[in-house]
């Protein structure tokens, strides 16, 4: 009976190992087009072929078989547009108050946890919200296309407020994408919502990666006080309504009127 618990504990061990390096810890990174809040009509369309202008960031992700970190970094200019007698000008201008770090958003998914860093309608002013993972309903089509050297498959969501269209690549076998997206069998290498007032295109993809090892295991994400996502939206919000209120105060005081339009948010609800 020992010798048959010995044999038996042994073949435990050799298939658990066996489990371990059939799956290793891969570490990637994938850098995306971030492109984001409408400003006009661009003529001719932009490279991408929607007829709009976005702000354009870069988007990085890093990943392994069970965290990522997608994080957006700021441009140092923003693009002013202005209409005028003689049409529509564009302008660039340094950003005021830039910040270096950007949005954050850490997925756990064997705690199904994520930790976001996101900012005020400013995008000025910074805050941790941490919140549960939402799994994500998609609906996978037969419909398919390259995406660099990956071919990709087309799925569907409708998340937070909006209509999603991703395509994912299978030969990445992890679940991951970027900002909130994930849950396909195949890491996200493209995405749009319906009105295309945010897109994620594919840049450029490096697997293995010391940088995402390096990344993922300096702590960046620990240690932060965080806020819930109802503060948040309701901290939002108040901060938008004061500067409204400025807004009209300086109008009225000018004997003029003031018509302001924040940039789309991507949570809808």
């Amino acid at each position: 009976m020992k010798n048959k618990f010995l044999i038996t504990l042994g073949i435990g061990i050799w298939l658990m190992l066996c489990t371990r390096s059939a799956y290793p810890q891969q570490y990637g990174v994938i850098k995306y087009y971030a492109q984001s809040g409408r400003l006009a009509l661009a003529s001719p369309p932009n490279e991408n072929g929607y007829p709009f202008e976005y702000e354009n960031e870069e988007g990085i992700l890093y990943f392994n078989n069970t965290v990522s970190l997608y994080q957006q970094l700021q441009n140092e200019t923003i693009t002013q547009v202005r209409v005028g007698p003689e049409g529509t000008e564009r302008i660039k201008v340094s950003r005021p108050n830039r910040d270096t770090t950007g949005w954050l958003y850490f997925k756990n998914i064997p705690e199904r946890k994520i930790l976001c860093r996101e900012s005020y309608w400013n995008k000025s002013t910074f805050v941790y919200i941490g919140e549960e993972l939402d799994q994500i309903d998609w609906n996978i089509s037969n419909q398919k296309k390259n995406i660099g050297k990956y071919v990709c498959v087309k799925a569907t969501a409708n998340f937070l407020g909006r209509s999603w269209m991703a395509w994912f690549a299978p030969e990445i076998p992890v679940s991951i994408g970027p900002w909130k997206l994930w849950g396909l069998p195949g890491a996200i290498l493209e995405a749009s919502d319906s009105q295309k007032d945010f897109l994620f295109t594919l840049k450029e993809i490096e697997i293995p990666s010391h940088a995402a090892d390096k990344k993922l295991n300096a702590g960046q994400m620990t240690g932060h006080t965080t806020i819930t996502r109802e503060e948040y939206r309701k901290q939002n919000t108040e901060k938008k309504n004061k500067y409204v209120t400025y807004m009209q105060t300086v109008a009225n005081e000018n004997d003029g009127t003031v018509e302001i339009k924040f940039y789309p948010e991507i949570e809808l609800y």
